[in-house]
């Protein structure tokens, strides 16, 4: 940062030292053969944007802690991720930036950090909405609010999807035995949980039959895949009526595979 004039005329004074020496007292001579180091990004405006859209910082009980999202190829679903500025630094030392008012480059994350453009939320809230859609292994841009909303949305595939006639057929006949009424009350209820997940639905499906007819097939491949990380499929009653239950606050679909609840 130092004012350009200042290095001109300390070059002039040493280099006047050598008589030898022929160097041109115009100032814009002497300042084309000074070299200005390369080693910098010169895209400020992008390196910002990308870190948006990767990043934001957000206030946790007072603290700051960084937010992201990481797509798991193991669970098939998409996570909310919080992390430490200072891991988030180390991660990004190798990217050198310089930052006004320091003569010494700092990390990519220390120049996104003191940026007036960083992404920012006041607190984190879960707000299910029917119009957030996401395709599997696809990431977003972070979205913008003064909340980050840890909901992430419906997994599909549109390059997969046909029609869902055999769908509807199979809870037709296996769910509900070709009876009409509740054939139609199981799509009412489905629907429900679509279109209004933001919603408690007031009732819970039951199904009985015999081993092996296919009840879980379209719970575990359609409606469990499509929730994501908000959907839950397990056998241990634990999981739904234990004392710890925090992997509870992001569900909106809870499916009880086989479990049994023998308590009086």
């Amino acid at each position: 940062e130092t004012d350009l004039s200042e290095i001109v005329d300390a070059f002039k004074t040493y280099v006047g030292i050598y008589k030898e020496a022929r160097v041109g007292k115009d100032k814009k001579h002497i300042a084309a053969k000074v070299k200005v180091p390369t080693t910098f990004e010169e895209e400020e405006d992008d390196k910002i944007l990308e870190m948006n859209t990767k990043y934001g910082m957000v206030n946790m009980a007072g603290k700051a802690v960084i937010v992201s999202e990481h797509w798991s190829q193991a669970a098939g679903e998409f996570e909310t991720v919080f992390s430490f500025p200072t891991s988030l630094d180390t991660l990004y030392k190798n990217v050198p930036m310089r930052i006004p008012g320091q003569s010494q480059p700092a990390s990519l994350y220390k120049y996104w950090e003191q940026h007036k453009d960083r992404r920012m939320y006041e607190g984190v809230t879960f707000e299910p909405n029917a119009h957030t859609f996401r395709e599997p292994g696809k990431p977003r841009v972070l979205p913008a609010g003064r909340e980050y909303n840890m909901f992430q949305g419906y997994m599909y595939s549109p390059k997969k999807a046909t029609n869902c006639d055999l769908i509807l057929q199979h809870i037709k006949e296996v769910w509900c035995s070709s009876v009409e009424t509740e054939y139609k009350y199981v799509i009412s209820w489905l629907a429900h949980l679509f279109q209004h997940p933001d919603r408690l639905s007031q009732t819970a499906l039951v199904m009985q039959s015999v081993p092996g007819a296919g009840k879980g097939i379209i719970i575990e491949n359609c409606i469990v895949k499509a929730l994501g990380v908000h959907a839950i499929s397990s056998s241990n009653q634990d999981d739904l009526v234990g004392r710890f239950n925090v992997h509870l606050g992001m569900n909106i679909f809870f499916y009880c595979n086989e479990m049994a609840y023998t308590a009086q």
